[in-house]
């Protein structure tokens, strides 16, 4: 008979070596990868002034859609498409984990070419993130108009991502950030940008080409390079035609301060479905985030949250997570109950308290909470999570620890936890998002109420 040592996975350690070139953290991860190298530039976000960090994630989405000072936007896309596999922009917020107020927000930019063409490759990021015009007014107008119908979608089909951020936003500092940056608070800057657009069009300009100098700087820069030796000496042959494009302003990192007044929120909509979060801090309860933690998140999933709410209750699903090990929510999707739902999830403190299993029969949850260790990986995407540690600053022993953790979970741990819940769900942090009827029909449980769509 297998034990579950005999299951336990093999943590892969991913290489990373970390030069300093001419005052640049360079990350490389000397991988297989066919001749293809893989960069990505981790710029300092926190710079940027706090009501301009909004537009840190328009700057993200317009870059490469704008016309440059050599290529005019339409010509774009051919010479990445002959060069690159794309240049791509993206914002990222690294929590230091276990705290909610200790984050590193980045502005990153990616792309990967055959080694015989990252020459060429550095040359067009360089180009994009030196040159970009903010003049073309027309072209400006339907990059924000697309983007605004886009969150809409995304709000309409699957608002669980920004939900998620909004209800953990009412008590973390990082999250509340995030929403500034991407969420509920980043679709009403959207919103006010596309309805306004002539009034403010001046003003978004000059705050793009602010928040543009303020980032684009070499200034806490962390580049990752993933490519084998060969690989590796192409870029840093190419290194300047690069690092000339990137500025060298000396900015102080900002220090943000936000309202956490807003609480409690329901977003209306014309929709049948509903999505309830429900959300604490674990770190403000007195609680360090253990592997244990994931036997139990996994546990709510199948068996709890599973049998209460999509075949009790008749929600399409219902879902549990930790998040920066510092925070735990619950949610429910496409579900026709509001009310009974939030009476789903302070009835896990009971269920907790009263969990029996047999070491035999719990043993499946532990084996199911090994599945993360088993997904394949390319090594492109290793190379990513290994810049994740990096900024995460976790290391093999952490990754370790908390794998002995699951494997060693018992079910009294599992009751130990009912606890954590009966302190976490007083707080009563919630959100829902849905059926417009539904949400006015139970308005006393929230301290606000919005439509979903401006």
């Amino acid at each position: 008979t297998l034990s579950l040592e005999d299951l336990r996975p093999n943590i892969e350690e991913i290489p990373t070596i970390v030069r300093n070139y001419y005052g640049i953290k360079v990350l490389h991860h000397p991988l297989f990868t066919n001749g293809v190298g893989k960069i990505n530039l981790y710029f300092d976000a926190s710079t940027v002034r706090q009501e301009q960090i909004p537009y840190i994630n328009l700057l993200a989405m317009v870059l490469g859609n704008l016309s440059t000072k050599n290529y005019h936007y339409t010509e774009l896309p051919i010479e990445k498409a002959m060069y690159t596999g794309g240049i791509y922009y993206n914002t990222r917020v690294f929590n230091k984990p276990g705290s909610n107020d200790e984050y590193y927000p980045k502005l990153v930019v990616s792309s990967m070419a055959t080694e015989d063409n990252i020459s060429n490759m550095l040359k067009l990021i360089g180009e994009e993130i030196k040159n970009t015009k903010f003049d073309d007014k027309e072209r400006l107008r339907q990059l924000i108009s697309v983007i605004k119908g886009n969150l809409e979608a995304e709000l309409m089909a699957g608002p669980i991502n920004m939900g998620l951020i909004r209800n953990i936003s009412y008590f973390s500092p990082s999250e509340k950030y995030l929403d500034t940056l991407t969420g509920f608070s980043y679709y009403d800057f959207i919103a006010d940008l596309d309805k306004n657009f002539d009034d403010k069009y001046e003003n978004i300009v000059k705050n793009l080409d602010y928040v543009k100098k303020a980032i684009f700087n070499r200034k806490n820069l962390v580049i990752s390079i993933t490519g084998e030796n060969e690989t590796y000496k192409a870029f840093e042959k190419n290194f300047f035609s690069l690092t000339n494009s990137i500025g060298s302003m000396v900015l102080p990192s900002q220090k943000y301060k936000f309202d956490f007044d807003v609480k409690n929120e329901a977003f209306a909509a014309p929709m049948d479905i509903l999505y309830n979060f429900a959300a604490f801090d674990l770190t403000e309860l007195g609680y360090e985030y253990t592997g244990k933690m994931e036997v139990l998140n996994n546990l709510l999933q199948l068996d709890y949250l599973f049998n209460e709410l999509r075949i009790k209750g008749g929600a399409y699903g219902a879902m549990s997570a930790i998040l920066d090990e510092n925070s735990f929510v619950l949610i429910s999707y496409m579900d026709p109950n509001l009310k009974e739902t939030y009476s789903v999830y302070k009835g896990l403190v009971d269920y907790l308290k009263n969990f029996n299993l047999s070491e035999k029969d719990f043993e499946k949850y532990i084996v199911s909470s090994l599945a993360q260790y088993y997904v394949p990986m390319s090594n492109m995407s290793k190379a990513d999570l290994a810049d994740t540690y990096y900024f995460y600053g976790t290391s093999m022993d952490d990754l370790n620890r908390v794998l002995d953790e699951i494997l060693n979970t018992k079910p009294e741990d599992i009751r130990g936890f009912a606890k954590m819940f009966e302190k976490g769900l007083k707080d009563n942090y919630i959100l829902t998002i849905g059926n417009e009827k539904i949400v006015l029909d139970n308005e006393d449980i929230f301290n606000k109420i919005n439509n979903l769509i401006k």
